[in-house]
């Protein structure tokens, strides 16, 4: 999926910030080759909303990429927040 086609919402997003430390790792680890998992995508109709790497995504933008694997499933915002609420937040830091 297209970076610019993601609706950033901090409200999905249930740690306080993004910690830049992990996300230069992070993108460091992709351009080594790293593969990672494809984020988790809630789309409404009208909105991709980002419910689950958010570190990807911004790691992904800092080197200049367009494109990122993206899992994207059909829902409401309410899913959307439902999902980042109860399952992204408890993934945490496991996904290299």
């Amino acid at each position: 999926m297209k970076l610019s086609q993601i609706t950033l919402d901090h409200k999905l997003m249930m740690r306080v910030g993004v910690d830049q430390e992990i996300v230069d790792e992070y993108a460091q680890k992709m351009l080594d080759g790293v593969k990672f998992p494809p984020v988790i995508i809630y789309n409404d109709g009208d909105h991709n909303y980002l419910v689950e790497g958010f570190k990807r995504y911004h790691a992904c933008k800092k080197n200049g990429f367009e494109i990122i694997d993206a899992d994207v499933r059909m829902g409401t915002y309410d899913d959307a927040f439902d999902y980042a609420l109860t399952v992204a937040n408890q993934i945490g830091r496991a996904h290299v």
